[in-house]
C-alpha cells in the first residue's frame, strides 16, 4: 500500500485496480491469473501517471503496449479494445490496436480501424500513411 499513501489519486487509482482485476478475468485462456498479477503491477507504475486519459485507460493501454512487446498480440487487442470502451474515438489507441490486427494478418480490421479514425480524424496523416501500406 505504500505507493498509494500521499497519492491524491488514490481513490481512483484503487477504483481502477478494482476495475482491471474485473477486466482481467475476462482474458480467454490460462492467462487469465498471470494477467491479473501483472496488471496489479502496472497499476503501481502507473499511479504518477497524468495526462488527459483516464488512469484505468492509461493501465489499460500500457497493459496492451506491454502484451505486444511480448508477442502476445491477442492479450494486446483484448486491451486496446477494453480502453477504446470507455475512449471511443482516442486515435491513437485505435492506431495501435490497427497495428496489432496487422501483425496478427487481420488487414480487413486494421483497415477498418484506420478508415474510422480518418472518418473523425482526417488530419491524422500516419492513419493514411498506414492505411496506404495495407492497400485499400
Amino acid at each position: 500500500n505504500a505507493p498509494l499513501r500521499g497519492n491524491p489519486q488514490s481513490a481512483e487509482l484503487l477504483d481502477a485496480v478494482r476495475r482491471l482485476c474485473r477486466t482481467a478475468r475476462d482474458l480467454p485462456g490460462p492467462d487469465a491469473r498471470r494477467a491479473e498479477e501483472d496488471l496489479a503491477r502496472e497499476v503501481i507504475v502507473a499511479a504518477n501517471f497524468s495526462g488527459t486519459t483516464t488512469l484505468f485507460n492509461h493501465i489499460l493501454v500500457d497493459a496492451a503496449i506491454n502484451h505486444r512487446r511480448a508477442g502476445n498480440l491477442h492479450q494486446a487487442v483484448f486491451y486496446y479494445s477494453k480502453a477504446l470502451e470507455s475512449d471511443a474515438e482516442n486515435p491513437n489507441i485505435m492506431f495501435n490496436l490497427s497495428r496489432v490486427y496487422h501483425e496478427l494478418g487481420a488487414d480487413t480490421e486494421a483497415r477498418a480501424v484506420l478508415e474510422q479514425i480518418l472518418s473523425f480524424s482526417p488530419g491524422m496523416h500516419v492513419a493514411k500513411q498506414y492505411l496506404d501500406f495495407l492497400g485499400k
